[in-house]
């Protein structure tokens, strides 16, 4: 018999979405699954829509809101399946992506089983696919795919998508009252993976909507997303790694830049360690990056501009 899978979703205010998110778990191809909805305080009709489902496959576990990353550790305390697999509730998933990623960590002996994804909209309908950067599935050491996590042309650092051995959460949980929770938890695990595997068929459906937490725009606990990257760089012996830190902190810049604050100490520090990245490391991210971060880095005020009219006009 396949062994079971623990699918852990954290539920919170998403009735216009969460029993399509349910409903793409339960019509999975592997079938021997604990599907653990974690009702985190929700105030809508979220909770009453999930005690609707009669399948004895799927756990209620009921808290008082704590945030994302509460949810998932209460998932996590919980479940009894071999694998855990994490599913925002407001995205579905392909009916074939939990046996795929199965399949993947058998067939490569795999710690952890990424798939790629793309974007919907709120009427479920594909708005477009995340880029990949191979188009055959692809495996990796740790080392490797730390690197490939960072610079993001492969998959990125998000819970989701993923398939994880049980034992990697043996001491590691999600970081609570923190935005920006997966990387910190992502990098932990990869740093302590034989191998990780990468399909580049996007089986997970991540939904753009106007109230998901990434949509918000830049606030003081968006300084958390600079807590794992200047970790990660003290840690780092790798250009490749010391790139993909200045990827984030790049995006954090952008998240300033939308936010209509510019704070001069964060700008430093980009400056400060990209200067020590050698040219070939660029050689790893796409052309269109590249510049980016270059015209970052050496005319902040031109940057600025660009991007802000870039901004306006999506």
């Amino acid at each position: 018999m396949l062994p079971k899978i623990s699918v852990i979703v954290p539920v919170y205010n998403v009735e216009d979405y969460v029993c399509a998110c349910i409903d793409s778990i339960l019509q999975q191809t592997y079938q021997n699954l604990e599907i653990i909805l974690v009702i985190d305080g929700s105030t809508d009709g979220s909770e009453r829509l999930c005690r609707n489902y009669k399948d004895e496959r799927i756990r209620i576990v009921s808290k008082e809101n704590g945030g994302l990353s509460s949810a998932r550790n209460a998932g996590i305390e919980v479940a009894t399946g071999a694998f855990f697999s994490f599913i925002d509730s407001d995205d579905y998933i392909d009916r074939r992506m939990i046996e795929t990623l199965y399949q993947d960590l058998a067939a490569f002996d795999a710690d952890v089983a990424c798939c790629n994804y793309d974007f919907c909209d709120e009427q479920s309908q594909i708005i477009k696919e995340h880029a990949a950067a191979v188009t055959a599935t692809a495996v990796y050491d740790s080392a490797a795919a730390l690197d490939r996590m960072l610079l993001e042309e492969y998959y990125k650092c998000y819970a989701w998508n993923k398939l994880y051995k049980r034992e990697l959460f043996q001491q590691i949980r999600y970081p609570e009252g923190r935005l920006f929770e997966d990387i910190p938890t992502t990098y932990q695990i990869f740093r302590q993976v034989k191998r990780v595997s990468f399909n580049p068929a996007s089986l997970y459906h991540y939904r753009i909507r106007a109230g998901s937490i990434t949509a918000g725009k830049f606030q003081q606990k968006t300084y958390d997303m600079m807590i794992p990257i200047r970790h990660i760089l003290s840690e780092s012996k790798s250009d490749t790694m010391n790139l993909g830190c200045m990827l984030y902190t790049l995006y954090f810049i952008n998240n300033m830049i939308q936010g209509g604050v510019w704070d001069k100490e964060i700008y430093s520090f980009y400056r400060e360690h990209m200067k020590h990245i050698p040219k070939t490391a660029f050689s790893q991210v796409s052309r269109q990056r590249k510049l980016q971060m270059q015209l970052c880095y050496r005319c902040a005020p031109l940057y600025r501009m660009v991007y802000t009219l870039l901004a306006r006009g999506r």
